[in-house]
C-alpha cells in the first residue's frame, strides 16, 4: 500500500510539501530538500546536500 502512495505522490505535477522523517522515500521523489528543527530552517538544498550531510542529519536527530 505504501508504494502505491508514493508513486501517486511522485506523479502528482504540482508543488509537493512533504513532511517526514522517511528519509529513503524523500530520496526517491523529491528533488530538493528543507531540514527543520524547532520550527527553523536549518538547511535548504538540492536533495543530495542536506541528505548527505551526515553532521547536520546527527545534530537534528534525523541518523
Amino acid at each position: 500500500m505504501r508504494f502505491a502512495h508514493m508513486e501517486f505522490v511522485s506523479n502528482l505535477k504540482a508543488t509537493k510539501l512533504i513532511v517526514t522523517h522517511d528519509l529513503d522515500m524523500v530520496r526517491k521523489i523529491c528533488d530538493r530538500a528543507i531540514v527543520m528543527n524547532c520550527g527553523k530552517i536549518v538547511a535548504d538544498g538540492d536533495i543530495e546536500t542536506p541528505l548527505d550531510d551526515n553532521e547536520l542529519l546527527l545534530s537534528n536527530s534525523l541518523l
